[in-house]
């Protein structure tokens, strides 16, 4: 296989910006970055025929069997789908909610790197309250979603090699977007084509033949401003709910440098009381409960999207 073969795995919780670095990543001539393509892990495919049956199905993207490359020149099962998929030995997967999985994904490629970006708790919340097509209390997971990615993020600053993963912070991202990118083109150890074809939104798409646009919670897509998104919590969310973010998230919001805000204090009987106000999905206030639950007693966070299963313990960060 190529000795300068390259694979990158991108992941943070949903309303991050993950896709948005993804994009400007792909930007760069020597590199292909797709989004959940094959959903390696949330898939759990076991060879490279699955990936591809679930690309095709997933995105419209076809293929053939005479697409997959020889198993000697590939990593494992995974490279083989992606090279298939991309025509390239150096790619890049986004996949939501996958941060425990990265040492997984360095353990599986030799030549892999991982990026896991980070947003404010706050943000978070109040980007994916007006986002998300689940009614409240929905939303109100999106904190103990950060606290999981936080708490990973934090561990592998601290324990994975620093020419194998880094983290981005959606601030950083947002108000100094030519620094991070080049920054990070230099670290896969690419060359830097020029900040006019990295910073290019020309040709963006989500999938194969539709053209991207900004999913901003709060602008017209044709007038998103990214780093007027950095502190859009202010004024978008409660005094309640900033003190139910700051109450589940702090100590790792501090360690990201994110400050508390909340002037008042707040229980933790008055965060549960805030979840069980919201009847209007049962179902989902009592999934929020759970993961509430979960926090109260281990003060781990989880990922998860709403649709999933609360009580999986593999979810839960202390057993990942």
């Amino acid at each position: 296989m190529s000795s300068d073969s390259l694979q990158l795995f991108i992941t943070g919780v949903y309303r991050t910006g993950s896709t948005y670095l993804s994009f400007l990543l792909n930007n760069h001539p020597d590199l292909t970055v797709g989004l959940h393509t094959t959903n390696w892990f949330r898939e759990q495919h076991k060879t490279a025929r699955d990936a591809l049956h679930y690309a095709e199905k997933r995105w419209g993207i076809e293929y053939s069997e005479g697409d997959l490359p020889p198993q000697t020149e590939c990593e494992n099962e995974w490279d083989a789908a992606m090279r298939a998929l991309f025509e390239t030995h150096r790619w890049g997967e986004k996949q939501q909610l996958e941060t425990s999985n990265i040492p997984t994904f360095l353990d599986q490629f030799p030549n892999g790197k991982a990026i896991s970006i980070i947003r404010d708790p706050r943000s978070v919340l109040a980007s994916w309250t007006k986002y998300t097509h689940h009614d409240p209390p929905a939303h109100l997971q999106a904190p103990f979603n950060s606290l999981g990615a936080l708490q990973h993020t934090h561990r592998f600053a601290e324990r994975l090699a620093p020419d194998r993963f880094r983290y981005v912070t959606y601030e950083n991202l947002a108000q100094n977007t030519c620094g991070v990118v080049q920054r990070l083109i230099r670290w896969l150890e690419l060359p830097w084509p020029g900040s006019e074809e990295m910073l290019s939104q020309d040709g963006w798409a989500n999938v194969p033949g539709s053209q991207w646009e900004d999913r901003s919670s709060y602008d017209d897509p044709k007038d998103v401003d990214i780093e007027a998104s950095v502190n859009r919590w202010r004024g978008n969310l409660s005094t309640q709910e900033v003190a139910f973010v700051e109450i589940v998230c702090g100590d790792e919001m501090e360690w990201f440098e994110y400050e508390w805000e909340s002037e008042e204090e707040f229980s933790v009987d008055e965060a549960q009381e805030l979840i069980r106000s919201h009847s209007k999905d049962p179902e989902q206030r009592e999934r929020t409960l759970e993961m509430f639950n979960h926090w109260r007693r281990s003060g781990g966070g989880v990922e998860m999207f709403p649709d999933e299963d609360v009580t999986d313990e593999e979810t839960w960060v202390e057993n990942q």
